[in-house]
């Protein structure tokens, strides 16, 4: 069941804009996407110096949609979690979420992730709007980490 809602969601018009902006893809053309419940998106960036111009994050989407996915940065070369030095360079508001120090860098730590709701359950409350609430479909958090990854408080990828 989680599956096929998960399916419908990206022919729901909000991902189709994003695909066809090329705010995000899919990593594969391959009819048999990675098992359930895994899934694989990149994520459009601005350019920056040495920095790539996508991400690709590894979803773990058990649940789907009454909790929030588990997004982690992946290294699609070695098929492993990105190595934190990779990650995404962001200062302002948003540099909670690309905390290094939380789980040992295997999940971010946001009010639209499923581990920072782990962690602090009262974010739903507290970052309306930007929390995943029941039912929010995953073009809600892509389209948030694109604007993180598109906005100036990114400044590519670690030094």
């Amino acid at each position: 069941m989680e599956e096929k809602l998960f399916r419908t969601h990206l022919t729901s018009v909000d991902f189709i804009i994003g695909l066809k902006k090329g705010a995000w893809g899919f990593t594969s053309d391959e009819v048999d996407w990675p098992k359930w419940p895994v899934f694989f998106f990149w994520i459009a960036a601005a350019p920056r110096e040495n920095s790539p111009t996508k991400y690709v994050m590894r979803f773990e989407l058990s649940g789907y949609n009454k909790r929030a996915p588990y997004g982690i940065f992946w290294d699609q070369k070695e098929q492993k979690i990105l190595s934190p030095a990779k990650w995404p360079n962001v200062t302002g508001v948003h540099v909670q979420a690309f905390r290094r120090d939380v789980n040992e860098g295997t999940r971010l730590y946001a009010p639209w992730d499923q581990c920072g709701l782990d962690n602090h359950p009262d974010w739903r409350e507290k970052h309306r709007g930007f929390s995943w609430e029941p039912g929010d479909e995953i073009s809600k958090y892509l389209r948030i980490m694109h604007s993180i990854l598109n906005s100036e408080s990114y400044h590519g990828s670690m030094p």
